[in-house]
């Protein structure tokens, strides 16, 4: 199942995250965030987990047990990615609270600032659209259902 649209989307969207886990830890690790000791350790652990849920996911379509039949294993991985969106939402609202209470978030001006910002934004889309890809494969397998014809 690694070639459909969707599966490039969950790996893209779990990419932005790696890239912003490791090219955004100067920025809560600087003197200003040390006063939200938690915040390193909620961003590493939401993104991490968020990340390994998405690369996850890509594989959650197969069903062992029915390997004839699309239907079940899509709608698990749509389970799957639509828990992997909440994560994603978590992940923003701990970073932008977290940054705020530091006292770091007005002084995102800069561009890198402006990209450590966005990365989450634009994993959160890549997630929207594969959810979306589910949703249409999904509606197009039950709609071929229904024209198959039963003895």
């Amino acid at each position: 199942m690694i070639l459909r649209i969707q599966s490039l989307y969950l790996l893209l969207g779990a990419l932005a995250l790696v890239v912003l886990l490791m090219m955004g830890g100067d920025l809560w690790s600087r003197a200003s965030t040390e006063s939200v000791t938690w915040l390193p350790v909620a961003l590493m652990g939401l993104g991490g987990f968020t990340a390994a849920g998405a690369l996850l996911a890509v594989f959650a379509a197969r069903d062992p047990r029915h390997p004839h039949k699309m239907l079940p294993g899509l709608q698990r991985q749509r389970k799957v990615v639509v828990g992997i969106q909440l994560l994603t939402v978590a992940f923003l609202l701990v970073l932008f609270v977290g940054l705020y209470m530091a006292g770091t978030l007005p002084l995102l001006s800069d561009l890198s600032g402006m990209g450590v910002l966005a990365l989450p934004v634009v994993a959160y889309g890549f997630f929207f659209m594969a959810r979306r890809g589910i949703d249409r494969d999904i509606r197009q397998l039950r709609q071929a259902d229904s024209f198959r014809l039963r003895d």
